[in-house]
């Protein structure tokens, strides 16, 4: 029987028998127990098999993940970020520079030419990257770019981002003998997380830019058109480079390269040419920009002895449909010198004479 009996003393499912069999000459059509609890299993019977529970809301479902194991495919948070840096294959360049400097314009003309495939002169080969929907989410607005008169990219704005966000690029040289990946984290900071750094040093840098000291190499955005025109506008850019100077020098021993990227370049290149590369260093040689660069020159002077640093002009949109122009040297500056094996520096150690004659002659190998 699939019932139990109402009796709790009565194992009649079990058994067959009633316990008041001799009561009752029929105890399943005259036992009031038995009736009590075929009634009960009858009301309170399990679904059978063939039904199956409805599926719950997909709102409901939450799939459980290893922490740290997948990317959303978007920025990189800074626990991501963190995690990610601390691998000794991982290079962080801050691309630094105030509101409306080309930062993010850069960035996504870097993205496209990478996705493209356009890299001739580029020494590295693009192999992946944990943010390519970041990076689509960006060029999707400049494929749409129809003039210089509508803005190519929004703003990335404090009310927008109130935490770091990084994009992601991995790399490996061309060579194929090196089989070594670089991973590559780019800052995509508001600009006025800078300006407020250089403004009031280094209590603007907890919550917004406190992964500084990690960085490994800088990328400096200087707006080409408005360092001709604009006196004000050099002054801001030499503060924020003072900043990056003094931080350079808390840590001697690291070397952290500078690249100055000369962004819209396109809009003054008629009125200055571009210099060759053997004279970019000399800012006479780039004609009207002199007194800016002259400025950032002096600065990078207060560098610890042997950082690298150069100038680089870009043009990452000049007109709808044309090719960035020039991004990729900056980017290629950098991973060439952070990756690249440093010679060590040879160490003699001191001798140690010790009292006996014959150990002094033994320790000169005679």
């Amino acid at each position: 029987m699939s019932f139990r009996c109402g009796n709790p003393d009565c194992a009649y499912a079990e058994t067959g028998i009633c316990v008041r069999r001799a009561e009752f000459p029929n105890p399943e059509e005259q036992c009031p127990d038995l009736r009590a609890g075929r009634q009960a299993a009858t009301q309170a019977a399990p679904p059978t098999p063939l039904s199956t529970p409805a599926p719950p809301p997909a709102a409901e479902i939450e799939p459980e993940l290893e922490a740290g194991r997948f990317w959303s495919g978007f920025a990189l948070g800074a626990e991501e970020a963190g995690a990610l840096l601390w691998a000794p294959e991982t290079r962080l360049f801050t691309l630094m520079g105030g509101r409306d400097r080309g930062k993010t314009c850069w960035l996504t003309a870097a993205y496209i030419l990478l996705a493209n495939g356009f890299t001739d002169g580029f020494p590295y080969r693009f192999c992946g990257s944990r943010s390519l929907h970041g990076f689509q989410r960006l060029s999707d607005p400049a494929f749409k770019w129809s003039g210089p008169h509508d803005r190519i990219l929004p703003r990335t704005t404090q009310a927008s981002l109130r935490q770091p966000s990084f994009l992601h690029l991995a790399f490996k040289p061309r060579s194929y003998s090196v089989k070594r990946t670089t991973h590559v984290l780019l800052t995509d900071m508001p600009g006025e997380w800078f300006q407020n750094w250089a403004d009031d040093g280094s209590r603007a840098l907890p919550e917004t830019l406190e992964f500084l000291p990690r960085t490994d190499g800088f990328l400096l955005a200087v707006d080409a058109q408005q360092a001709v025109a604009d006196r004000a506008y050099r002054k801001d850019v030499r503060y924020l480079l003072d900043r990056t100077v003094a931080l350079a020098q808390h840590s001697q021993a690291v070397r952290r390269p500078i690249a100055i990227v000369l962004t819209k370049y396109d809009a003054i290149v008629k009125k200055v040419p571009v210099p060759s590369l053997t004279s970019r260093k000399d800012p006479a040689a780039w004609g009207p920009l002199e007194p800016s660069l002259r400025s950032l020159v002096t600065a990078l002077g207060d560098l610890p002895s042997g950082t690298p640093w150069d100038i680089f002009p870009t043009a990452a949109f000049s007109r709808p449909a044309a090719q960035p122009v020039g991004v990729l040297a900056p980017l290629a500056f950098l991973l060439d010198t952070t990756t690249r094996p440093m010679p060590l520096e040879p160490r003699s150690a001191p001798r140690e004479y010790r009292g006996d004659f014959f150990e002094v002659f033994r320790s000169e190998g005679l």
